[in-house]
């Protein structure tokens, strides 16, 4: 399992993020609540990148929410924000795995400056 680092998002105008290729055991990054993950498929088949909910709820008569992103090949999604207080680990770390296979996946966490 990989951590990823956070883009820093404060240039005018926009900026475009770096994507580096997930680790097919999954990865982590520090989640301060205000983070996005953009995701992108290069890969002919769909993938599914889940983030892992670490503190269960009863919202909606389910225990535990995890968020699931469909990555159609050739596309690219986000998602964010990340709640801190759902996702984060012990350590304030948000874990996402991807059940149906890493082939193919870039990823990139964007935070603010």
């Amino acid at each position: 399992m990989a951590e990823l680092q956070t883009q820093r998002s404060n240039v005018p105008g926009g900026f475009t993020p770096t994507f580096q290729a997930v680790d097919p055991a999954g990865d982590t990054f520090v989640n301060s609540g205000r983070e996005v993950i953009a995701v992108q498929n290069t890969d002919t088949a769909q993938h599914t990148v889940t983030i892992v909910c670490q503190t269960p709820c009863n919202l909606g008569g389910l225990a535990v929410h995890n968020i699931d992103m469909d990555i159609p090949p050739g596309q690219q999604k986000g998602e964010g924000p990340i709640s801190a207080n759902f996702y984060n680990d012990g350590t304030g770390h948000t874990t996402m795995t991807y059940p149906n296979g890493a082939t193919g996946l870039q990823v990139a966490i964007i935070g603010p400056y």
